[in-house]
């Protein structure tokens, strides 16, 4: 009924991410991994958070695994996990991961990090947040090629900065999807057994026909809002580039429907280019920002608000929103 990480980890992959239903023990699979590994090989195990106070609770972590270490002695602190009188493994939070650069941990065989998408709340993704937690993973590593990462989020959102950052363009469609020559594996679980269960207990009755239960008891990704996805038509007209992350995005018209559509199918030759930041602003682009584009501003701005704006995909309309609110065009 619950969830199991074997599969998982068949696909010796080096980055693993698991996105499922909330509570079918995710983070419990990752905690039983570490600890029955180290206390067979003595291989020590990273848990990684987003900020420090994700950890106000920590001393807390491995009371769901007594009862089944209970001759096992756990204690935590100071930035370690102790099984035993020893060291079998550390927790960082991302947000301070850069002050361990000097720090070594030759015998880390696995990290995992907990949260990876982030749910609607205060917290916020770290500004490059990704190259950041890259940054933690070559100071665990170094050159060895046994340090394997096991990601895990509740069934939020496909559309997240690691998803971006690898192109894992996924959906609900398979279970297992493998990328970058198998050493990246993103598994979407599918616990019908556990869902039934859910369902039937008296909270799951209180919560049913709300967007918490679909997130909550069904695991489906009620971020992910597929209004206004839609392919551009045969009779579409290029009209500029825009380029955000160093991503080249398409924008279309279809003068006849009155639609705009943003696409990932960029004319090269056209010659108008508009950098969307600084930081994406190269040699013959014009910033989209200045007054010298403002006419291009106003009219993704009456696009977006008469709701004739289309995007090719969900990744695509969230780059678009990044986009607006840098623009200042929509309050999102």
């Amino acid at each position: 009924m619950y969830y199991s990480r074997n599969d998982l980890l068949s696909y010796n992959a080096l980055f693993n991410f698991v996105v499922g239903e909330r509570g079918t023990g995710k983070t419990f699979q990752f905690k039983d991994w570490a600890i029955s590994d180290f206390l067979k090989t003595g291989s020590q195990f990273v848990y990684v958070r987003r900020y420090k106070t994700e950890f106000k609770d920590i001393g807390n972590f491995f009371d769901d695994m007594i009862k089944k270490y209970p001759e096992h002695e756990f204690k935590i602190g100071h930035g370690k996990f102790i099984i035993d009188g020893e060291v079998a493994g550390f927790y960082i939070a991302l947000s301070t991961a850069i002050t361990k650069k000097s720090v070594a941990y030759p015998n880390v065989n696995k990290i995992g990090f907990d949260e990876f998408i982030l749910e609607k709340s205060t917290l916020h993704y770290l500004p490059n947040e990704v190259n950041a937690f890259l940054g933690l993973y070559e100071t665990i590593a170094r050159d060895r090629n046994n340090v394997r990462v096991l990601f895990m989020a509740n069934s939020v959102t496909l559309i997240n900065p690691y998803f971006l950052f690898f192109d894992l363009q996924v959906d609900k469609n398979k279970r297992f999807w493998t990328f970058k020559n198998g050493d990246m594996v993103v598994e979407l679980t599918d616990l019908e057994e556990f869902k039934s269960h859910k369902k039937e207990t008296r909270f799951a009755k209180i919560i049913d026909g709300t967007e918490f239960s679909k997130y909550a008891i069904d695991g489906d990704f009620v971020n992910d809002n597929y209004e206004f996805i839609e392919s551009k038509t045969p009779n579409s007209y290029y009209c500029f580039t825009l380029v955000y992350k160093n991503e080249n995005i398409g924008v279309w018209c279809d003068g006849k429907l009155g639609l705009m559509y943003i696409t990932s199918k960029v004319d090269q030759n056209f010659p108008l280019k508009y950098a969307i930041t600084t930081n994406d602003h190269k040699p013959n682009m014009i910033v989209l920002s200045n007054k010298y584009s403002r006419n291009k501003v106003n009219i993704l701005t009456k696009m977006y608000e008469y709701g004739c704006l289309r995007y090719e995909s969900l990744k695509l309309k969230t780059l678009m929103f990044d986009i607006f609110k840098i623009l200042n065009i929509a309050k999102i």
